[in-house]
């Protein structure tokens, strides 16, 4: 009997095989775990934390897909977008079948300016499935960019009904309407996102759960007709977000109060929360904030175009990074 012979009469080899499938699943099941934990750290606002987790989680298993999407979140976080982008282009190396990132990407590209890469996006997205409805989200993102918010309340309620009309999507029509002065629709559309914003009573839980949204509600309902609510609703979300909320996280600056301490008239108080989240890179979408018509009173004010102006040369810098880094990997 050959060696061979003997070694698969004894399950050696079935026995050998066992273990290393055994150790796969427990370095997955590991990496889940650790992944778990950078995910709850990020939630804490604890972003130096979680991003020593992932290094680690890294130089163990440096193409798991999940990691490096994680990665890409912090660094969306702290407004790092050039980073934030070559970290969810390594997670779809690793893993193509995760489309939900391009758009990721495109919302980073669009915080960077860069508008052919955005381009770019739109037709890898439509090279991989021509009728996703992602393509429909990135007419609605192109369309906010531009400030055409009729066009992408048009697209929005297209890609409303490929999802089936979920509740979370609303707050979209909600923000799009803000912004095209539709202030009636905008209200409507943020109470079926979140209906619990519609009475005093449940006012608390609806707070917790969308954190800065009574803000943008009680300044609409003030410019509706129900100044008094508008008012007890600003109150009772900004003592949520100055008193309750840093007990929680860190960086609570990232959840912006600035729509409360406009409605009580504090314009100070609303330019030191922006300089602020600025300084600590929460930048996210920064181009919108000229077009907030609660900013209204801090356009062309020395302060509101200085912090905006830190942030165009932040992403400036970003941009020529990232077109030096694609470039240098084409050679």
């Amino acid at each position: 009997m050959s060696l061979f012979s003997e070694l698969k009469r004894r399950n050696v080899f079935r026995v050998g095989i066992a273990y290393v499938v055994g150790s796969w699943l427990l370095i997955q099941v590991a990496d889940i775990l650790q992944l778990e934990i950078a995910e709850k750290l990020n939630v804490l606002g604890r972003f130096d934390e979680a991003e020593q987790q992932l290094n680690q989680l890294i130089e163990l298993d440096p193409d798991f897909a999940g990691t490096n999407e994680m990665m890409g979140w912090i660094q969306q976080q702290l407004g790092r977008f050039d980073q934030e982008i070559e970290w969810r282009k390594r997670a779809l190396d690793n893993d193509a079948g995760r489309v939900g990132s391009w758009v990721d990407i495109a919302f980073a590209y669009a915080n960077l300016g860069a508008d052919e890469e955005f381009d770019h996006v739109r037709r890898e997205i439509e090279a991989i499935d021509p009728d996703s409805w992602r393509l429909g989200m990135m007419d609605t993102i192109e369309s906010v960019y531009q400030g055409n918010y009729m066009a992408a309340i048009e697209a929005g309620r297209w890609v409303n009904a490929q999802l089936g009309n979920p509740p979370s999507f609303q707050g979209f029509f909600g923000f799009v309407h803000l912004m095209a002065g539709d202030y009636p629709s905008a209200l409507d559309a943020y109470y079926l996102e979140e209906p619990r914003f519609r009475t005093r009573e449940s006012w608390a839980d609806a707070i917790q759960k969308l954190t800065n949204r009574g803000c943008e509600i009680g300044w609409l309902l003030i410019r509706t007709g129900k100044p008094d609510e508008g008012r007890a609703l600003v109150e009772q979300t900004l003592r949520y977000l100055e008193t309750e909320l840093p007990n929680y996280t860190e960086h609570a600056d990232r959840f912006p109060a600035d729509a409360c301490y406009m409605a009580q008239g504090e314009p100070d108080r609303a330019l030191a929360a922006f300089e602020t989240r600025v300084d600590h890179g929460h930048i996210q979408f920064w181009w919108v904030e000229p077009a907030y018509p609660w900013n209204e009173p801090l356009r062309g004010t020395p302060r509101f175009e200085a912090a905006l102006q830190q942030v165009r040369e932040r992403v400036a810098t970003q941009r020529a990074r990232l077109e030096g880094a694609t470039t240098q990997a084409g050679r």
